[in-house]
């Protein structure tokens, strides 16, 4: 006897893990975008001999380069967040029976293996029919 049941997918949509990792990437794709341009201003700065035009390229750079890594780690941290969300609630607030047994035998007497998903166990059973 299977305890297992069958649910449909949408019943188990979470949007907020989804939503977050969604947005993590983004920010993570837009660092690169950030870094493209804090790159393109330190060249400028390298290429500069006006002392005006340093201090322009040398601050835009430093400001730049650090949002870039500012966004890029809030990015995957979020995005690892919601990984660890997921994870968490398909773990926790498991749809499927809670546990599961394996076809029992006619025998009067035997072993069954069961496994528990919410305890995390495995265990063995003797039983005896009379």
């Amino acid at each position: 006897m299977c305890l297992l049941s069958e649910q449909p997918a949408q019943s188990r949509v979470n949007k907020l893990p989804t939503l977050m990792f969604v947005s993590g990437i983004g920010l993570s794709v837009g660092s690169f975008y950030l870094n493209k341009s804090a790159q393109d201003s330190y060249d400028n700065y390298l290429r500069t001999a006006l002392q005006s035009e340093i201090k322009k390229y040398r601050q835009d750079y430093r400001q730049l380069q650090t949002a870039s890594v500012v966004m890029a780690r809030t990015g995957l941290s979020i995005a690892g967040l919601s990984l660890i969300i997921s994870i968490w609630k398909q773990a926790t607030g498991s749809v499927v029976a809670h546990q599961l047994t394996l076809p029992q035998t006619n025998a009067s007497i035997g072993l069954s293996p069961q496994v528990d998903l919410v305890k995390r166990e495995a265990k063995v059973v003797w039983s005896r029919r009379f």
